[in-house]
Formats: structure tokens, C-alpha cells, sequence
């Protein structure tokens, strides 16, 4: 995705986030606390991951990454269909080895999340035990590329959006879309956007 789309998804993300904020401020007399508030969980990022050197050379394709993410629920609106608003840090990590003219080179690329989020839980259908859910977040996005034994780190704005599905007694399965700039310092390219499939658990 390109930069300015993506400035575009980030945009609109932060407006959304702003909104919903605004209107928890406005609404404290309809919040109700969370149960089962914290939500952890474990999975991988796909896609992306183009490592380009000078030229727009490629010199690694980290196209897998390890994910490890957290959550707070800490505010829950009083709505059939329920907004739940969260504090939330994420993690990415992957590697990859590519031989460029004989020369092994090493790439490995670390990216560390910090953001606020606003879950919408749907009306759950009779007779299920479980609830589907959207998900918005925006936050700071921190990544780390190492290429041989250099190595830089850029942040900046990012973000994502997810569809989900809870159970009752706490397990959860969710897809996400991470939006993150595209890295770019040192003469080096990093794509660290990606698709994101977790499992976890709410407790």
C-alpha cells in the first residue's frame, strides 16, 4: 500500500478513535465496567515484509513475523451492541537470509506498538455462545531493521483493523489488517505492514 493511501486509512482511524473518545467523555453515565477486561494473544503477520536496498534492489522478503499482543479494556458503553474502549501494545518479529552475489545477507526486522482501540461488539445470535466483534486502533509503531551488522529504527503513526470472534469463557480468534508507514532510512526500504491472524484469550 502506498504512502498515501495510506495516510488516508491512518486519517481516517484517528478519526474514529477521536470520536469515540468524544464520546465517551460525553456518555460516563452509561459505561459499565468490563468483565474479563484483559486479552492477550499470540499469532503471525503475513505479507509485506520487502526488505530493498539501493536501487530498489531486494535484499530480503520477511514475509512471515512472529506476533504477541496485549489489551485493557478499560471502558465498556451501556448499548445492546456495546462499544469497548482499550489500551493496547503489540509486537512483531522475523527474519530472513537471501545470497546476493555470493554474499549471504541477513535481515531481521522488530516492530513494537503502543495505541488506544475501540471495539464494537455485534448483537450475538439466539443461541450462540459467542459474539462477533470490529476492532479500530491507532497508536505509535516503532520498528528496528538489522541488515548485516547495521541496524536503524524509524516510528511513526500507525494502525489497524480487525474482526474477531469471542467466546463466552474467554478464548477469541481474530483477523487484523496493521497499517504501518513504510520504513525508510539508512538507503534501505522495510514494508512492515501485513495481515494479522491471533488466537487468545480474555481473563
Amino acid at each position: 500500500m502506498n504512502t498515501f493511501i495510506k495516510s488516508l486509512v491512518v486519517g481516517g482511524l484517528s478519526l474514529a478513535c477521536v470520536a469515540a473518545s468524544g464520546a465517551t467523555v460525553f456518555a460516563q453515565d452509561d459505561t459499565l465496567p468490563v468483565q474479563k477486561p484483559f486479552r492477550v494473544k499470540l499469532g503471525g503477520l503475513f505479507g509485506g515484509g520487502e526488505v530493498k536496498g539501493a536501487n530498489g534492489i531486494e535484499i530480503g522478503k520477511i514475509d512471515y513475523r512472529f506476533s504477541a499482543g496485549i489489551a485493557y479494556d478499560f471502558s465498556k458503553t451501556n448499548a445492546t451492541s456495546p462499544v469497548l474502549f482499550n489500551i493496547y501494545a503489540d509486537y512483531f518479529t522475523g527474519s530472513d537470509d537471501k545470497t546476493i552475489n555470493n554474499v549471504k545477507v541477513d535481515s531481521e526486522a522488530t516492530t513494537f506498538a503502543i495505541g488506544i482501540g475501540a471495539r464494537y461488539l455485534f448483537a450475538p445470535a439466539v443461541g450462540t455462545a459467542g459474539q462477533p466483534y470490529g476492532e479500530l486502533g491507532l497508536g505509535y509503531y516503532s520498528t528496528k531493521l538489522d541488515i548485516g551488522s547495521s541496524d536503524d529504527t524509524e516510528g511513526g503513526l500507525g494502525g489497524k483493523i480487525a474482526l474477531g470472534y469471542q467466546l463466552s469463557m474467554g478464548l477469541f480468534g481474530e483477523v487484523e489488517y496493521t497499517i504501518v508507514d513504510k520504513f525508510s532510512k539508512g538507503g534501505v526500504d522495510y514494508e512492515p505492514s501485513g495481515i494479522r491472524a491471533s488466537i487468545g484469550y480474555r481473563f
